[in-house]
């Protein structure tokens, strides 16, 4: 693996998949959470060295929705 391999599945971790997501949580049971999880998939498959954070990162967006909570 590069670090070019490295920054771009950082990149597309944090500006594709977060910043999508982190400020408008869909709810409960929007379609949104079908494509939210196709896109985890995806990345996870594509990037594994971030399989962990990737996990995190949807169990946080779970979390929010759950207890309804916005962030700015």
């Amino acid at each position: 693996m590069t670090n070019e391999q490295v920054k771009q599945g950082f990149e597309e971790v944090y500006n594709d998949f977060w910043c999508r997501y982190k400020d408008r949580v869909p709810a409960k049971h929007s379609r949104e959470w079908d494509r939210i999880y196709a896109r985890y998939a995806a990345l996870k498959k594509k990037y594994p060295f971030l399989e962990e954070a990737l996990t995190n990162l949807a169990v946080e967006l779970d979390r929010r929705m759950r207890e309804g909570l916005k962030y700015k």
